[in-house]
């Protein structure tokens, strides 16, 4: 049987040759592990705020681009207008 299968003693059946274990609870991160996943959750956000600002840029250059063209539509449409007067 794998040790963690093995059936848990209970504390009265250990008496006093139980060896203590590990505390409970949460087993803590080694600090470059930390450091590791702070430092991959930096160039995430970083790669999202990038590739965000890329984006609203290219709206911006869209909209741009058709206002332009919207300009020069209109500016021909004067242009043939002075042109019948």
């Amino acid at each position: 049987m794998s040790a963690l299968l093995a059936p848990v003693p209970r504390l009265a059946d250990a008496g006093a040759e139980a060896e203590p274990g590990p505390a409970p609870g949460p087993v803590p991160d080694d600090p470059a592990g930390a450091q590791m996943r702070a430092l991959a959750l930096r160039r995430a956000r970083f790669d999202f705020d990038l590739e965000e600002r890329a984006e609203l840029q290219r709206e911006a250059d869209a909209l741009r681009d058709m206002m332009l063209a919207q300009l020069k539509a209109e500016d021909g449409y004067l242009h043939k207008w002075i042109e019948m007067i």
